[in-house]
Order: C-alpha cells, then structure tokens, then sequence
C-alpha cells in the first residue's frame, strides 16, 4: 500500500466521522451511516425524553379484545430508539404508531419505556413513556385514556380545531329498535370510530337500542396532533302504565312518560304532562268486572313515536267469606256443623232432627253482607221452608230471607242482601221432608262503597 493511498483512507474516514457527529447532535442517524461506523457512537448530551397519546381509542362498550393505536414521540440524542414493552420490543423512528390487543375481563398493569440505542444495540439512554397505560374503570368497565408521566415539546403543534359532533337522522316509530346517525368532523382528520368501529365522517352509522330503548353513540376522530371525543344521547320517547288503585270503587291509572315526550294520546284522549312532572294519573269508576285493556302513545319533539299499554282486571266487588265456626241445633252422627262451612259439598251438617232445626255461623268480626248462597241436602225432592236471620249478637238477630220451594239435593238457595255489621248468620228449617241438612253455607261480603246492586251480582256470577 503506498503512502498516498493510505493518506486518502484515513481523510475519508476522517470525513465519515465528522458528518455523523454533525448529523447525531441533531438528533437523528440513518441507519444506513451508523452501519458504516467500526465504533460505538459517543455519549448524548441531549436527555432523551418520550411522550405516548392515544390516538385511535376503542369508546363504548367493551367488546371480548381490542386494538388500540399508541402514538409515541421520542426526542434525543439519536435518532434511533426502541420501544420497550414486555414481552415485546420493537424499534421505530422519531414517530411510531403501535398497536395491542386488550382484553375487556382484565385490568392492564404494564409500564412503557422509550430506549435510545446505537447501532450495536447498546442502550444510551431511556425514558419512562406511560405507566399503566391501559385501564378499566371497575364501576363501568369502561376504558379511560393513560396517565402520562414523560412529556416531550410536541414536535408537531396539536390541533385545537379537531372535533366531532354526532346527530341523529330521522324519526324511529314505536317498533324501531335502532337509529341512524352522523358523525361530523372538524380539523385535519385522518381517521374517525363509533362506539369502536371505524366510521367515515360525514357517512351515516347505525346504533341499535338497548331494553329501555336509550341510543348511546361516543366517536373519537383522530389527526396527526391528537384526537377528539363527541357523544350523543338519544332517549326514544316512551312509557309505562301501572295501576296504583284498582277496586270496584275507582281505578287510579298512571301513566310515566320516558324521554323526550311532548304529546301523550291516551285511550284516544289527548293529554298534557303537568309541569314539571314525568307522570299523568287518570280515575275511572268502574260500571263492571272484567278484563279492561289501556293505551297510549307518546311523541318526541322529532316526530319519534313510543306506545306503551297493559290489561287489568277489575276486581269482583264481592268476596267471599270465611267463617271461624259454625254451631247447630243437634248433630247426627259425625256430620259436624263444621263441615257446612269446609268450602266443599262432599259433605255436610245433618240434624237428628226431622222437619226442623236450624245452625249459627260466627263470620269472626263485623261484615258488610252482600249475598247468602245455601247447598241445601234432602233425601227425597220435597217442599221446605227456611228463614235466614242475622245480627251483630247472637240474640239480637233479625230475619232477611225466607225460601219456600219444593227443593232437591244439592240444589242452591240464593238471596241478595245490603246488611251492615253482620258478624252472626242464622239458617232456620221449618219444614222439611228429610233430616235438616245443609252441604255449604256460602256469605259474601260488599267491598264496594257503593251497593253491591243485583245486575252488578248478576253479570259476576
């Protein structure tokens, strides 16, 4: 090797040195230079420091796994780092976007570092980016943003024009389970999500509705200097009806609005809400007993439609009555008085007696009798008389029915009745073919304000 040979060399690697400390205290090298260099690159004298966003956030609700996009800033003393992340390490230039899956049933506890290296994978210097940088909030399961703990100069400036809004499209009806939307962005967007699904600015989306008919859309749109976060949330305008009385008496309804409702039509009749309430009750007198079946709609200011309804029974303004013991004139055999008030016509009380006798019942406290239903027993068809008797002592009874008929057995004697403070019924036989015998004593009692009339009884029964 002549000397001038070995002069050019050591000048040209002279040159080489001299560039990339140049280049490297502006704090980048290309790979392709430091490849060339036989030693290690000298010490930084500009800290490294890191800063993460993210970018492309998931928002809504947690699905099984997802991807999130990191945007990593990294400044220093070289211009090649590497992103530490167990298990995992990768490297990237002054700005990466990386990614990784999360799964929703777990809590994320991780910690981020930024690694400035030189070419032989020496590590310089490095910083700490974000601790725990994905979590879920444990009342809602929710996904927050990460804390951050490093900050870099933003190298580019953020921009504060970025934004979104999100707006409904059209009216739904009652039956409509889902509601479309539009996202509108502001700003340099690059990318656009709803609810954790890209979307296109300006396009419309679908969201469908939960049970109770709420339509919750969050989108994010995402730019080069950061992202933005809108919400809507879309109430469909509905109700729901409950009885808060129901008698024979009166039937209170109320109505609940839900929502945005402007107009309630209820069973065909316009109504307000009163100010300041969500709810509206109607009274009704009832003129039968039966099945009854309530409506209505509500409307939204939007033109969104909901309809709510439900059935009812009024109840029977007659209630049976049971009796705590029953006495009687004689007994025959095992056929108790006790047995005529069992609420069956298996058996029943028999009297030794023939052609008269007569049985008390106590009804345990004071009454408003409405009704007396007697199963009569006799061996053979034939002609009997009974008087019913009634009072609040056993020796102050006063007499309100009589039958005289030719009766069989089995057969029911029937009487209406309006009898106040009634505790003791009374059932006399005066004349009879057979032993005295009663299978059932039925009493009913009145529940209504009003008199328990016989057309009332009639369609009941």
């Amino acid at each position: 090797m002549t000397l001038h040979s070995l002069r050019f060399r050591i000048a040209r690697l002279i040159l080489a040195l001299t560039a990339v400390v140049f280049i490297s205290s502006c704090g980048y090298v290309p790979d392709s230079w430091l490849s060339y260099l036989p030693v290690s690159v000298a010490a930084c004298d500009k800290p490294l420091s890191a800063e993460i966003r993210m970018v492309a956030p998931h928002w809504g609700p947690p699905r099984a796994d997802m991807d999130v996009v990191w945007e990593v800033i990294a400044t220093g003393c070289t211009g090649r780092f590497r992103l530490v992340e167990y298990p995992q390490a990768q490297p990237f230039r002054a700005f990466s976007h990386y990614s990784k899956v999360y799964g929703s049933v777990r809590r994320i506890e991780e910690r981020v570092t930024v690694q400035s290296i030189d070419w032989r994978g020496n590590v310089l210097d490095e910083a700490v980016a974000v601790a725990d940088p994905f979590t879920t909030s444990p009342e809602a399961g929710r996904f927050v943003s990460p804390p951050t703990e490093a900050r870099a100069e933003s190298v580019r400036p953020r921009d504060d024009r970025m934004g979104c809004r999100i707006e409904k499209q059209g009216a739904i009806s009652p039956s409509g389970n889902e509601v479309q939307f539009q996202l509108i962005a502001d700003g340099d967007v690059l990318g656009a999500n709803v609810n954790g699904y890209t979307v296109q600015p300006g396009a419309n989306f679908t969201v469908p509705a939960n049970e109770y008919k709420v339509f919750r859309a969050i989108g994010s749109v995402y730019g080069k200097s950061g992202h933005a976060v809108c919400q809507s949330y879309f109430v469909a305008p509905r109700c729901t009806i409950s009885l808060v009385e129901n008698s024979f008496d009166l039937v209170r309804k109320k109505l609940t609005a839900l929502g945005r409702v402007d107009k309630i039509i209820w069973d065909g009749t316009q109504r307000q809400l009163p100010a300041g309430t969500d709810s509206v009750t109607i009274d009704e007198i009832p003129t039968r007993v039966g099945t009854m079946e309530t409506e209505a709609m509500v409307y939204g200011p939007e033109g969104d439609e909901g309809t709510c309804k439900m059935e009812f029974a009024i109840p029977d303004p007659e209630q049976k009555i049971q009796p705590i013991r029953a006495i009687a004139s004689s007994t025959w055999n095992d056929a108790f008085p006790k047995k005529a008030i069992d609420g069956t016509t298996q058996q029943g009380w028999i009297a030794e007696t023939k052609g008269n006798g007569w049985i008390r019942v106590d009804l345990g406290r004071l009454f408003k009798l409405s009704r007396l239903r007697l199963c009569i027993d006799q061996s053979k068809a034939g002609l009997t008389k009974h008087e019913v008797f009634v009072g609040q002592k056993e020796g102050e009874l006063h007499k309100v029915a009589n039958f005289t008929d030719v009766t069989n057995a089995g057969q029911w004697l029937e009487k209406l009745v309006d009898e106040k403070d009634v505790r003791f019924v009374e059932v006399r036989t005066l004349e009879s073919n057979s032993q005295v015998s009663w299978r059932e004593i039925e009493l009913y009692q009145c529940t209504t304000f009003r008199r328990c009339d016989p057309a009332v009884a009639r369609n009941m029964h």
